[in-house]
């Protein structure tokens, strides 16, 4: 026993110390920069962004940079898929629940293409201006470079932004725990693990073919990924093959018949030729289909 109680402790030692990296993995924070700016800092879990399926997800929230991670097809470590910006966020409270919230932006990544309708247009309504059209090109720490339609690029502070219509702009929610705030500053922090997804224009389509029937992962784009030939490939050839093995004999079973059928009645139509001119026939009809094929075929006369 003396020597079990050792190893106990050391146990109980490495469980603790587990669980203690395990909360501070989950904390999510937020603070003012030198200029009053509010950036929040946070890693969580992620299992699906619109349309797209996160493997393994994970957002990460760093100084307002946005990047999400998952494990794309083929591969077997967490890749970053998607990079952007958070737009904006606030903190709401229901009761017992604490909810930070708010729009993210993603801007570049392997999954970028992947977005729902990616090629179309932003609409952003700024507080102090009418909407404007066009493509977000670039983001700096607190303003971005906007491409309008009239072929102008023009830079605005991301503050201003008060409504985005996009399909790269997602709204978020992530659920809070144990909050805790500094009023002598403004900071806080609270426990958080999973972020939710709402949004882009990932429409669901009432039925069809073209029904969206979930979230699903992009395809892998990698070299030697491309996963062989086609089924529809394999089964056109498949197909052709039967057909090419079974179709003679369907074909002779549809054909002979008539071709039996015709001989005969060329040998019968040859004998009463040969009975109205008052000769005998050269070779007798026995009604042999072998007979007539092989009369027709060589000409000749066949021994009974």
């Amino acid at each position: 026993m003396s020597r079990k109680l050792p190893t106990r402790i050391l146990a109980s030692v490495i469980v603790v110390l587990m669980c203690g990296t395990t909360a501070g993995a989950n904390t999510l924070s937020v603070n003012k920069d030198t200029a009053g700016l509010e950036q929040v800092d946070a890693r969580l879990k992620a299992n699906v962004l619109g349309r797209l399926k996160l493997n393994n997800g994970s957002v990460k929230i760093s100084k307002n940079d946005v990047s999400v991670g998952a494990v794309p097809d083929w591969l077997f470590d967490r890749h970053t898929v998607l990079t952007g910006k958070l737009i904006n966020h606030h903190i709401d409270t229901a009761g017992t629940q604490t909810t930070l919230s708010g729009t993210m932006y993603f801007l570049d990544g392997d999954w970028a293409k992947e977005l729902p309708d990616a090629r179309n247009r932003d609409t952003i309504q700024l507080a102090n201006g009418p909407a404007i059209l066009g493509r977000i090109r670039n983001f700096t720490s607190d303003s971005f470079d906007f491409d309008l339609v009239t072929g102008q690029t023009r830079r605005y502070k991301i503050s201003e932004i008060t409504a985005i219509d996009s399909p790269r702009a997602f709204a978020f929610s992530i659920p809070l725990q144990n909050v805790k705030v500094d009023p002598s500053n403004g900071s806080m922090v609270a426990d958080a693990d999973q972020i939710g997804f709402l949004g882009g224009r990932a429409r669901r389509k009432a039925g069809g073919l073209l029904a969206y029937r979930g979230p699903e992962e992009p395809k892998s784009r990698l070299s030697g990924t491309e996963g062989g030939v086609p089924k529809y490939y394999v089964g056109t050839l498949v197909g052709f093959d039967m057909l090419n093995t079974f179709g003679p004999a369907l074909v002779a079973a549809l054909v002979l018949p008539y071709s039996w059928q015709s001989a005969r009645k060329e040998v019968q139509r040859a004998d009463l030729g040969a009975q109205s001119q008052g000769t005998p026939p050269t070779t007798p009809f026995r009604g042999d289909t072998l007979r007539q094929l092989q009369l027709l075929q060589f000409g000749g006369a066949v021994s009974p």
